[in-house]
């Protein structure tokens, strides 16, 4: 029987953190000295304050308010090529895991905070066709607004966002794979029957090994 296996990206898959990397990437490209600063010295902020992921990634998005959304994805293009000629940013559990479930049938998708122009590259390098992330909202002209939709694909967004898709796609979740490597992943780990913590000696590990479920040393 075809399975669907849902998979966070970032530290789960990638052993970056694709919107912050990126972020340098379009910094250096586009010469924004002054606003990289303001994003390095923001976010170091919000780190100490310990604020939600989900209003981490609200602020992340208002650093392109004005951008073409059509500059964004080239600059993502170049991005990928750059970042991903090493293979050895993938973590190699996960890669071949993903590629396991691709050979025996499985639907396989992204689930993340990231955006778009970011993890499509990368799904299509892999094979995958659906990807439930953050999406930007635009204007009229296709300047990004900042802001984006009500909908956020962290934490419990996650599950909602999982449920959703099977609702619309007939998935069982009770036999669905999910893979993860924070805490922020729990809500869609429990939502499906076989929940696969990335990594050991963190916080989700812990939770983790209290609900008997996989734990995968990498």
């Amino acid at each position: 029987m075809r399975q669907t296996a849902f998979y966070d990206v970032d530290d789960t898959l990638i052993n970056i953190k694709s919107m912050f990397h990126f972020y340098q990437f379009w910094a250096e490209e586009n010469n924004l000295v002054n606003q990289k600063e303001l994003f390095d010295s923001q976010f170091s902020v919000v780190a100490r304050k310990l604020v939600s992921r989900e209003e981490l990634n609200r602020s992340y998005y208002r650093f392109f308010k004005g951008v073409p959304l059509l500059s964004i994805e080239q600059s993502a293009e170049r991005w990928f090529k750059k970042t991903f000629s090493d293979t050895e940013i993938f973590i190699g559990y996960t890669l071949r895991s993903v590629l396991a479930h691709r050979a025996l049938g499985n639907n396989v998708v992204f689930v993340s905070g990231s955006m778009v122009p970011l993890l499509k590259p990368i799904a299509q390098l892999l094979g995958i066709t659906d990807i439930l992330c953050t999406k930007l909202v635009t204007d009229r002209s296709g300047m990004v607004t900042g802001e984006i939709t009500d909908t956020q694909t962290i934490g419990e967004g996650k599950a909602i966002a999982i449920r959703q898709f099977s609702l619309e796609k007939n998935i069982n979740l009770s036999t669905s794979f999910a893979y993860g490597d924070d805490v922020s992943d729990i809500p869609m780990l429990a939502s499906v029957g076989h929940p696969v913590c990335i990594g050991e000696g963190t916080a989700l590990s812990h939770y983790a090994l209290e609900n008997s479920w996989e734990i995968i040393r990498i």
